[in-house]
């Protein structure tokens, strides 16, 4: 599965942070990685692709260009550029993933922030996210239908309105059901706070060199 990183050009400095933590967490990960950039193209392993999407118009116009760039229209995992990954339960993130098979499912939440709210019969790992609830929309890492974020997104949104408004559209979407783990798929570290390095994150990736 492709994992998509956006990022812009005052923030693609943490792109080379993340994959060095993503690829310690997932030495043998077999899917390619895409990052998203505005016109900076961060320094990143040869097996990382970039795509350039022009200047910065905002979180979601860059996701919108984002989605239109993607060759295919297969579900991907969004990672923001400054989740430093510090643990992976490849057991549940394999049923995750397995999830995005069923076609009625449009997106699967692997850090419950929030969880699921609504049980599926026989199934212990994954619920339903009950769209009518605050921030059934959320940027945590999730995986996704390309056709969902074209729906949902709006050109003028930053990454914070798109999680307040587009949860107040996504009470009236009903193309696709959100799931979610109620444990985490992975763990980490948040690098970023209102754009500036946060203390605790920096002292973490120093203690982990």
């Amino acid at each position: 599965m492709r994992v998509v990183v956006p990022t812009c050009d005052a923030h693609a400095y943490v792109v080379p942070i993340f994959l060095k933590y993503w690829y310690r967490a997932w030495p043998d990960f077999p899917g390619p990685i895409t990052v998203i950039s505005n016109t900076f193209v961060p320094p990143v392993r040869n097996e990382v692709g970039c795509v350039l999407v022009g200047p910065d118009e905002g979180w979601s116009a860059t996701m919108l260009s984002c989605v239109e760039e993607l060759e295919d229209n297969e579900p991907f995992m969004l990672m923001l550029e400054d989740y430093i990954v510090t643990e992976i339960n490849h057991e549940l993130l394999s049923v995750a993933m397995g999830t995005m098979e069923v076609s009625t499912v449009g997106m699967v939440r692997l850090v419950p922030i929030p969880g699921p709210t609504i049980e599926i019969e026989s199934v212990d790992t994954i619920g339903i996210i009950d769209k009518a609830e605050p921030y059934a929309i959320s940027l945590q890492a999730a995986i996704w239908r390309p056709q969902v974020l074209r729906d949902l997104l709006r050109a003028d949104e930053n990454a914070w309105q798109f999680e307040t408004q587009g949860s107040r559209r996504a009470a009236t979407y009903h193309s696709y059901e959100f799931v979610g783990t109620y444990d985490h798929a992975m763990r980490y570290q948040n690098y970023l706070a209102r754009g500036s390095p946060r203390e605790e994150a920096v002292k973490w990736v120093e203690d982990h060199p």
